[in-house]
């Protein structure tokens, strides 16, 4: 697969707008948001489904999310997903967020500023602590339970 791939596979949609027109088109649920990162990872070179997930949510779409380190380990600590591959995590973010009624990119960045400690956006850095968060959603989730 050509470098250009990238290029090729979004010259198809001949504006930009038409792009985004697909893009929302696809932005309906989970199934079908998949659909869309399994389409673009296989036609671009080097995009696997995590940075396809990215690059889309970044795009401004706010249905997508990235399922990355952080939100992995800490949906499977905290039981929100029982495995940490990409398909299962982007689905358990998906259903976190119809669960409080927010977008999946809502929840994303939620726990990705959790788990980096990067807020960049203020240029703001107060370090990784994924480890104390996770401890504590646990206690604060334990606590909620019955008995």
């Amino acid at each position: 697969m050509p470098l250009t791939s990238g290029a090729a596979f979004l010259a198809r949609f001949g504006t930009a707008y038409s792009s985004y027109e697909w893009i929302d088109s696809l932005d309906r649920d989970v199934q079908s948001g998949t659909s869309l990162i399994d389409e673009l990872s296989s036609k671009v070179h080097g995009m696997s489904f995590a940075l396809t997930c990215d690059f889309v949510k970044e795009l401004g779409h706010l249905g997508f999310c990235k399922p990355d380190v952080h939100l992995k380990e800490i949906f499977t600590a905290l039981d929100l997903c029982t495995a940490k591959g990409d398909r299962q995590v982007f689905k358990a973010i998906a259903r976190v967020a119809e669960n409080v009624g927010v977008a999946p990119y809502d929840v994303d960045r939620v726990f990705w500023l959790a788990g980096s400690g990067d807020f960049y956006l203020d240029g703001i850095q107060v370090g990784r602590h994924r480890g104390e968060f996770i401890k504590y959603a646990q206690r604060e989730l334990c606590d909620d339970l019955p008995g």
